[in-house]
């Protein structure tokens, strides 16, 4: 497992990485459930998760502490603990640790060079965001309830903010969620097709081009951060 991540990841930042997974208690531990890969940063850059793996990446953690960690498809078993707020995942001897707040699962991966640290947010059994799968998507979207439910449409850019001074008017930026998993973003006049996922009220956006941002979602007003700080209304 270790050599098939390393090749990927090299692919992006031209060094070898270390990877595992891990396993859970019994059937009633909320941590047990599907976690899909919605971010992953190295050396203060963030890189784009469909970038990295571009047939996805998830970790399944299962009762009996058994888990199942799929990386581009290229699917591990392997042994998963959580005591004490730390999610230890052993995959044949090797270690690797995390933790598991709000809803957001987040793995520290070392290697000898450097660290990368993957978060991971859970999706139940339904395919992983941006997986193609448009039948699927759309029927998440039909289904989805409260906030997500709530932030599907267009949002017009109402101002920006750099270094603490705001501006109120937009230059023709827009948002649009067209679903519980895709999007669309236009900056400066470019349209940027994305994926997203929600924890509480942050949203992390992974555009194909292999970007992510954060946002935030509050009171119908979106906030998100490339940089300049964006703010967008719902049409």
């Amino acid at each position: 497992m270790r050599k098939s991540i390393a090749l990927i990841l090299a692919l992006i930042l031209g060094i070898t990485l270390l990877a595992g997974c891990g396993g859970g208690a019994n059937s009633n531990d909320p941590n047990i459930g599907k976690w899909t890969a919605v971010s992953a940063s190295a050396m203060g850059m963030e890189i784009g998760v469909a970038d990295v793996f571009e047939n996805g990446c998830s970790v399944e953690l299962k009762a009996n502490g058994k888990c199942v960690l799929d990386l581009n498809g290229e699917k591990t078993n392997a042994k998963w603990t959580f005591e004490n707020g730390v999610l230890t995942i052993d995959e044949k001897g090797d270690e690797v640790y995390g933790k598991i707040e709000n809803d957001v699962l987040t793995l520290t991966i070392p290697d000898d060079e450097m660290e990368i640290t993957v978060k991971f947010t859970k999706e139940g059994t339904r395919e992983p965001a941006g997986s193609g799968n448009t039948d699927n998507d759309n029927a998440i979207s039909e289904s989805a309830g409260g906030a997500i439910g709530d932030m599907l449409g267009e949002y017009t850019c109402t101002g920006w903010e750099v270094n603490g001074s705001r501006t109120d008017e937009g230059a023709g930026e827009w948002l649009k969620f067209e679903n519980a998993t895709r999007g669309i973003v236009c900056i400066a006049e470019k349209e940027y097709p994305f994926t997203w996922s929600m924890s509480g009220n942050i949203i992390t956006i992974n555009e194909d081009v292999g970007l992510t941002y954060t946002a935030t979602y509050e009171n119908g007003v979106i906030k998100l951060d490339t940089g300049m700080l964006y703010f967008f209304e719902k049409k």
